[in-house]
């Protein structure tokens, strides 16, 4: 299944052992995509899609680096500003995600037209711990090796999207 991300937020239900990848437009001009990032999930958790801002959960704010871009925070008791958590990526224009299960056939593929952040947390809304978040695939496994294929191949076979980033910012 593919879909389009064109602004707005989304929020979607991942369950155990589902695998999350962010694939990142490293090259316009040749329209290569590259892993930047892979979850699996140990537990149930809200997978959230944004481009608005103000519906970042509480904590996390943007702040500015240069022109456009922007850097997520996360603000703790022990620092006035802390490097955003794991489980928090910033997706450009361009990036695609794709969520599968391991032993199951089926990819889920959703396309950005839009800059947005991704992030899951647990189903009371609290965030993981740092191990929880940090959750990668096992490179031994050869599920989590063989969706890593799947999905590439998949990612590879699609047309140029119409729109493209270099650079991730949201303003809405």
């Amino acid at each position: 299944m593919s879909a389009a991300f064109k602004g707005g937020r989304e929020t979607l239900l991942l369950l155990p052992g589902e695998v999350v990848i962010h694939f990142r437009l490293a090259d316009p001009f040749t329209w290569v995509h590259r892993v930047s990032d892979f979850w699996v999930m140990d537990h149930e958790a809200l997978l959230t899609i944004t481009s608005r801002r103000h519906e970042l959960p509480p904590g996390i704010v943007l702040h500015q680096e240069c022109g456009d871009a922007y850097a997520l925070w996360k603000q703790s008791m022990y620092a006035p500003e802390e490097v955003c958590p794991p489980n928090f990526w910033k997706v450009r224009a361009g990036d695609y995600l794709v969520r599968a299960v391991p032993g199951e056939d089926a990819l889920t593929l959703l396309s950005f037209e839009e800059c947005a952040v991704v992030y899951w947390l647990k189903p009371d809304g609290s965030y993981p711990d740092l191990l929880e978040a940090m959750a990668g695939p096992d490179s031994c496994d050869p599920r989590h090796v063989e969706i890593l294929r799947r999905a590439a191949l998949d990612v590879a076979g699609r047309p140029m999207l119409r729109s493209f980033a270099t650079e991730w910012s949201i303003n809405a």
